[in-house]
């Protein structure tokens, strides 16, 4: 098995294959064609040598959505490996996109919360209206206290109140102390903020957005620097707008850190590859494959 990640002391041994083979030479008939399918570049000429390649660009001919120029080509390939297509779109079609960017909001949580600086460990207590701590003049009184509590997962992102994000910490492990019944959270380092009692922040050090109209790579900007990356669909139309990201876990290395019934304790933390899929994402998945909708790839991701 191949390995990305290279922290481990070992001998890796890559085999590249430099042999040459030269672009066969076609001959015989060539088929140009316009068409009209929900899939693949638009307005631009696309080579096309076989009928597997065709419908990974173009997709499968459906007569309930696609022209019937769709099926003629696809027939076409199965003579001839010299095809040039070209898909057309509406004017007004655009590419799907999203972006993912830096976040500094975090989300409040009504809960007692006692961090000490320089501690992984944070005591988390599930608040009631008699509090003193808890004030519905300040949060308001319709408040549902137990799910504030069940905000706090394995995962979540944290910092006091009254600090900021740049000191959050990532919740690692929960245990129930026996003689208080508190929680014992576990943050993934100590805490660089300020020692104190109250409430708290979650956070998601990353976020994502989608920009309208675009339909070339000129339109995305980036004026205020905190964006990360830029995901994009290769031609518009319904089908591109089905974009989904695929990451895939590298389970050996999740072996390397178990809980105490040996089964990894950060599952999904290593994504050995984030590509673009733009394959149905209806499509049977594999356990180790997570595919991340757009917009739902931010909670998925513990950056």
């Amino acid at each position: 098995m191949s390995y990305s990640d290279r922290r481990e002391s070992a001998v890796y041994v890559d085999i590249e294959d430099k042999s040459y083979s030269s672009e066969s030479i076609e001959t015989g008939r060539s088929v140009y064609s316009v068409i009209l399918c929900d899939r693949g570049p638009s307005d631009q000429i696309v080579k096309v040598r076989s009928q597997e390649q065709f419908h990974k660009i173009f997709g499968t001919p459906n007569f309930l959505r696609t022209s019937q120029t769709h099926y003629q080509v696809d027939v076409a390939t199965q003579y001839t490996g010299n095809v040039l297509v070209v898909r057309v779109v509406p004017d007004d079609a655009y590419w799907a996109n999203t972006a993912i960017k830096e976040n500094n909001i975090g989300e409040q949580v009504i809960a007692k919360f006692v961090f000490t600086n320089g501690s992984k460990e944070v005591t988390l207590q599930k608040l009631d209206s008699s509090d003193t701590t808890y004030s519905s003049e300040l949060y308001g009184s319709s408040i549902d206290l137990d799910a504030e509590f069940n905000k706090i997962q394995i995962g979540t992102w944290l910092y006091a109140d009254g600090d900021n994000t740049s000191v959050a910490a990532q919740v690692v492990s929960m245990d129930v102390d026996e003689e208080s019944g508190a929680t014992i959270l576990t943050l993934d380092r100590n805490y660089d903020g300020s020692s104190q009692e109250g409430i708290a922040y979650t956070y998601v050090p990353y976020s994502e957005f989608s920009l309208s109209d675009i339909n070339n790579e000129e339109l995305f900007n980036n004026p205020d620097g905190d964006v990360v990356y830029y995901f994009y669909s290769v031609g518009a139309g319904k089908y591109s707008n089905r974009l989904c990201i695929r990451g895939t876990r590298n389970t050996d290395l999740e072996k390397y850190y178990l809980d105490e019934n040996d089964q990894p304790r950060y599952k999904k933390v290593f994504v050995s590859q984030i590509k673009n899929n733009s394959s149905n994402h209806d499509e049977r998945r594999n356990e180790d494959e997570i595919y991340f909708l757009i917009n739902q790839i931010i909670p998925y991701l513990n950056f």
